[in-house]
C-alpha cells in the first residue's frame, strides 16, 4: 500500500508540475507573425510588441498593435535600423490585435493578416 500512495504522490505531483507549466505558456502565449520573409512581429508576454527586420533588403518594417480591447487605438513600432535588428515597445496594456508590415517606397506596404486574440476584429 505505501508503494501505491508514492507512486500516486509523484503522478500527482508531475500531474500539477505539467498543468502548472502548461497553464504558464497558455496564459502568456505570444503573437508571432512572419511576412514576405523580411520581417517578424511578436508579443512576449502579452503587453510587448516586438518587430525584427529579417532581410537585408533596405525596406523599413513595422508592427501595428492595439491594447486593452475594446479600445480601437492603433500604435506602430517602426524599425528602421536593418537586417537582424530587433526594436521593442514599452510595457503597456495587453496586446490584442497585431500585425507584420515591409514599408515599401513604390508600391502598397506588404503586411500580413492581423493576428487577433479572443474577440472578434471589427
Amino acid at each position: 500500500m505505501r508503494r501505491f500512495i508514492k507512486r500516486l504522490g509523484i503522478a500527482t505531483a508531475g500531474a500539477a508540475i505539467a498543468f502548472g507549466a502548461v497553464g504558464t505558456t497558455t496564459a502568456f502565449a505570444d503573437m508571432d507573425l512572419y511576412d514576405s520573409g523580411a520581417v517578424h512581429s511578436w508579443r512576449s508576454y502579452g503587453t510587448k510588441a516586438a518587430v525584427e527586420d529579417t532581410s537585408g533588403d533596405s525596406h523599413s518594417v513595422y508592427t501595428r498593435y492595439n491594447r486593452n480591447y475594446p479600445d480601437k487605438e492603433v500604435y506602430t513600432l517602426w524599425n528602421k535600423s536593418g537586417q537582424g535588428t530587433k526594436v521593442w515597445s514599452n510595457d503597456g496594456g495587453r496586446i490584442w490585435d497585431m500585425r507584420a508590415c515591409v514599408s515599401l517606397q513604390a508600391e502598397p506596404d506588404s503586411c500580413s493578416d492581423w493576428w487577433t486574440d479572443n474577440h472578434s476584429r471589427g
